[in-house]
């Protein structure tokens, strides 16, 4: 039986920001308080998501919920792909870096770290969805600091515009903010 992986180009670009955000937390050996982990696929149920993409979902989601206790550090994520129509979108979730207490300090540190290391990425804020929010339309990557949490949401489909995706990546933020701890 052959088993087949569809990983969305938003869902690599995720991957590539959970590696650099453990390389980012590492740096410190210090072990601060940070905020309690959260399981992404467990704050949202298939229906509400596939009410949300208005399409079916491949079930189960992929998901990677990772802890280390050792870093105080932890990631999870969660990565809906809906066939039938082509949509793809993920949510990852993570605490704010370390030393950061509040989303504004969370925001600036992420946001200063992350132009370094990709200079030409373009960072457009997003106002009123929560304390602080950036919007990447090349990757379709929605990136929320609310409370003690980093948000990050993508969404894809073939031939969809960067509004339609960053209109689809607010409706599931807000649904997901809405039920997180």
């Amino acid at each position: 039986m052959k088993i087949s992986i569809r990983i969305s180009r938003s869902a690599q670009f995720l991957w590539i920001v959970a590696l650099f955000s453990f390389a980012f937390y590492s740096c410190d050996n210090s072990k601060p308080e940070v905020a309690a982990p959260i399981h992404s696929c467990e704050i949202l149920t298939i229906s509400e998501v596939e009410g949300i993409l208005g399409t079916p979902v491949e079930q189960p989601p992929a998901e990677t919920h990772n802890v280390q206790k050792d870093l105080s550090h932890w990631v999870s994520m969660c990565n809906y792909y809906a066939p039938e129509s082509g949509i793809s979108a993920g949510v990852m979730i993570k605490p704010f870096p370390r030393n950061q207490q509040n989303p504004d300090a969370a925001y600036e540190a992420y946001t200063k770290e992350l132009k370094k290391e990709v200079p030409d990425l373009d960072l457009q804020p997003v106002k009123g969805i929560a304390d602080r929010a950036f919007w990447t339309a090349d990757i379709g990557q929605l990136t929320i600091f609310s409370n003690s949490h980093m948000y990050i949401f993508s969404a894809s489909s073939k031939g969809s515009t960067d509004q339609e995706k960053l209109d689809l990546t607010k409706k599931l933020a807000t649904a997901v903010l809405a039920k997180a701890p």
